[in-house]
């Protein structure tokens, strides 16, 4: 009986929540000339490193990212900076 009114409750408050928190991260990497970092509205909001826009392998639409890495000698490579994509709000 106890259980049956928990998961009862639980369903309540996910049908009926009040507030949602979200946000939504657009980057489609469709605004940018091949060849140039993909860094800008429409792609990473940092560090591009060898990030570049792209018109092969596409995906949906015209464009796309193209992401380098340099070959390591053990195994592992060297992405030069990294991609970042700012977060508008803190997570943790």
């Amino acid at each position: 009986m106890i259980m049956k009114r928990i998961t009862f409750a639980f369903i309540y408050s996910l049908l009926f929540s009040s507030q949602v928190y979200a946000w939504t991260i657009n980057a489609d990497f469709e605004k940018g000339s091949p060849g140039m970092m993909a860094v800008g509205s429409d792609g990473f909001t940092g560090t591009a490193g060898r990030s570049y826009y792209s018109n092969q392998k596409v995906h949906s639409g015209n464009q796309s990212a193209q992401l380098n890495i340099e070959k390591g000698a053990t195994g592992f490579g060297i992405w030069d900076l990294g991609r970042c994509i700012f977060l508008p709000v803190q997570i943790i």
